[in-house]
């Protein structure tokens, strides 16, 4: 429970694997250390892991770590990294079934949706 806990949510933007491992150094050498790690991309996530693994911290004991993913790099990592998954390839399949869609069938604009399922992999 959080109950008479105080969450504090920050949020920083990282562009490349080295802003991200740039970061996570500079939180995790403060001496209340982040609870949990979000990480927007495979990109990010390995600039964050790389860091965590050379500060040995321990995932989820320590910290944890979720990551948005197609789903392989969270997998090389022990223990395997929670995500979010993301495909880019179901995303690809299914704008250009909508595209044939609307130059064939003279269909409007719609919103579309696929599947993201939450992956288990313990780092949280």
């Amino acid at each position: 429970m959080l109950a008479n806990k105080e969450v504090v949510i920050e949020v920083e933007h990282c562009s490349n694997t080295q802003d991200a491992r740039d970061i996570t150094q500079k939180y995790f050498s403060k001496k209340t250390k982040p609870e949990a790690v979000f990480c927007m991309s495979d990109e990010i996530l390995i600039g964050v892991m790389k860091t965590l693994n050379e500060l040995k911290i321990a995932i989820p004991a320590t910290t944890g770590v979720i990551a948005l993913s197609d789903g392989f790099f969270p997998t090389i990592y022990t223990p395997e990294i929670t995500y979010i998954e993301t495909s880019g390839y179901k995303l690809g399949k299914l704008a250009f079934k909508r595209m044939i869609n609307c130059m064939t069938e003279k269909t409007g604009p719609s919103e579309l949706y696929t599947d993201s399922p939450f992956i288990n992999g313990g780092s949280i």
